[in-house]
């Protein structure tokens, strides 16, 4: 059941001060690059290496989502079911900047096709409330109405520290680009 429009713009003001009081306490902590606008919409939050642009080499994090075009205290999401996702990472030792998706994988400004180094498909997209949003880089709003963790442990030596790293969602163009950090050990 969807809740009224002001009630959720209520408990996002709310959530808001309580998500910015815990950054400030959590500083050095993984942070989440909320909803990447990569190379497009890449319905990924995934979470970095203490707010840097950095993933950990043997663990990629994060939650998987749909959305739609518009502001989200004014969007209807479409009726669910919202299906799965499957997320793959992509691992080179040369720049995925510029890439372009194809089957088999994504194609390097130089060439080379490079496969996923690892994926995972989500459980079911359950809806979001509040929904969330992100910006495109001309400013235009998205809202994600639904998303689904996932948790990738590359196998051993698929991914390297220092690698560049690209999500993305299976059969979709967009991707986000980072590169793999060593962090902690891992924790499944």
């Amino acid at each position: 059941m969807k809740t009224p429009v002001g009630s959720r713009r209520l408990r996002k003001s709310v959530v808001a001060v309580g998500v910015t009081i815990s950054v400030w306490l959590a500083l050095g902590l993984p942070a989440s690059a909320r909803w990447a606008y990569g190379n497009g919409p890449t319905d990924l939050d995934v979470i970095t290496n203490g707010g840097e642009n950095r993933v950990c080499f043997n663990r990629i994090k994060g939650r998987a989502g749909a959305h739609g075009f518009g502001d989200p205290e004014t969007f209807n999401a479409p009726p669910g079911p919202y299906g799965t996702r499957t997320v793959q990472v992509f691992a080179s030792d040369e720049s995925l900047d510029g890439s372009e998706a194809e089957p088999g994988g994504l194609r390097r400004i130089d060439g080379v096709l490079v496969p996923p180094a690892a994926s995972q498909t989500t459980g079911q997209l359950q809806e979001l409330d509040p929904y969330e949003s992100f910006e495109d880089f001309g400013g235009d709003t998205f809202s994600v109405y639904a998303a689904a963790s996932f948790n990738i442990v590359p196998a051993s030596g698929s991914v390297d520290v220092g690698d560049y790293i690209a999500v993305k969602i299976q059969g979709r163009s967009a991707y986000l680009t980072t590169l793999a950090a060593d962090c902690e050990p891992s924790s499944k």
